[in-house]
């Protein structure tokens, strides 16, 4: 064999091995970046399971508060407490939406969701107010239900 047909046909194995090497690095690296999307997706799947579990805990909360207010209203001594500890936990429900607690749920902010926690916020606190005003009222509720009592 002469000397150009062994360099050719080292150059032949050289060109074979490159082309093995850049291939294997291409599968690791697709391998590495659908593994990286996978465990971004599923983290973006677990908030959003904890972001609908807030979202309903919120509207059970809400209606449980619409309730309680009405019973209050009408008299119901019992409602009173149940309407204090639902108001104090929708409270605190407000403040980890707004400080992005409550797991990150809301770690990544975006003016749209700026502008609903703002409205969300609004209505909360003028339903808070109303809230207050009935649980105001028990003191008034309790001794005139003292007063009928004794008549």
């Amino acid at each position: 064999m002469s000397a150009i047909q062994q360099t050719s046909g080292l150059n032949k194995d050289y060109s074979t091995f490159l082309k093995s090497v850049v291939l294997f690095v291409l599968v690791v690296t697709a391998i590495g970046l659908m593994t990286t999307v996978f465990v971004m997706q599923a983290q973006q799947s677990d908030r959003d399971k904890g972001f609908f579990k807030m979202v309903g805990d919120q509207r059970q909360l809400s209606i449980g508060l619409v309730t309680d207010a009405l019973d209050a209203s009408k008299g119901q001594v019992e409602a009173f407490e149940s309407l204090a500890e639902s108001q104090a936990t929708f409270d605190q429900m407000v403040v980890d939406q707004r400080v992005g607690t409550h797991g990150q749920i809301l770690d990544v902010r975006s003016p749209l969701v700026e502008i609903a926690l703002d409205k969300m916020e609004q209505s909360w606190n003028q339903t808070h107010r109303n809230i207050s005003t009935i649980l105001n009222g028990r003191n008034a509720l309790e001794s005139a239900s003292d007063q009928v009592a004794t008549i």
